[in-house]
């Protein structure tokens, strides 16, 4: 599953938001998953990037987790505020400092 494949990657934070994700997502079939700060497929740290790509060729996540850009610190204050639950896993935070 998507926690094992990363299970063993050096990018900080991955592991924990693997196994928060697909724990969150299975309690919460309703919910949605937003990953923030230029977390995609994009991203120039290959670790990130294969996450990205393992998520989104995943038919039970696919369609519920989304990449967001890094936004402006009043972006971040509007999606923190529509926002039910916060993780930040690592302690470069991609939404300022929440």
């Amino acid at each position: 599953d998507l926690h094992q494949r990363c299970r063993r990657q050096r990018q900080k934070g991955l592991y924990r938001i693997t196994q928060t994700m697909e724990k969150f997502l299975k309690d919460n079939p309703h919910a949605q998953f937003v990953l923030g700060g230029g977390f995609n497929e994009n991203n120039p740290i290959p670790e990130v990037a294969n996450f990205a790509r393992l998520v989104k060729s995943n038919p039970d996540f696919a369609s519920r987790v989304h990449f967001g850009p890094f936004l402006s610190q009043k972006q971040s204050m509007r999606a923190l505020a529509g926002s039910t639950f916060l993780m930040n896993p690592s302690t470069y935070e991609p939404y300022g400092l929440s």
